[in-house]
């Protein structure tokens, strides 16, 4: 099968090569191309496949420690992160940027998240 291309991805440029996980937690798949999306919390990144499993490219950025949690909705996708306490969200463009954070330490006020592993996004509008 030949894999898809999307817009979305032609965009993304490598970051990091890493062939295999050391403690994959959170999947989500993007509808609109079929692109399989699994977080690695020992190693920040995210990795991207193929509907039909193929390894095709790696994702991270300078902030994240421990992602866990991933969810992709329309051109967003979401990423939880239990070191920082913190959601971030990145917009499929100009390539995947980071468009901002959602939350301010660990604890249990307004804005603070506790060990936050895990997000499901509404797809309806």
């Amino acid at each position: 099968m030949e894999v898809p291309t999307s817009p979305k991805y032609d965009l993304m440029k490598p970051v990091v090569t890493v062939r295999g996980f050391f403690n994959p937690w959170g999947v989500a798949v993007d509808d609109d191309i079929g692109f399989i999306y699994v977080t690695d919390w020992s190693i920040p990144i995210i990795s991207i496949f193929s509907e039909t499993g193929e390894f095709l490219n790696t994702f991270t950025n300078l902030i994240m420690r421990e992602a866990w949690g991933i969810a992709i909705r329309r051109d967003k996708l979401y990423v939880t992160d239990t070191s920082v306490d913190a959601l971030f969200y990145f917009q499929f463009d100009a390539g995947l940027h980071l468009v901002g954070t959602f939350g301010n330490g660990r604890g249990s006020a307004d804005n603070q998240f506790d060990y936050p592993n895990g997000i499901t996004v509404n797809i309806r509008p």
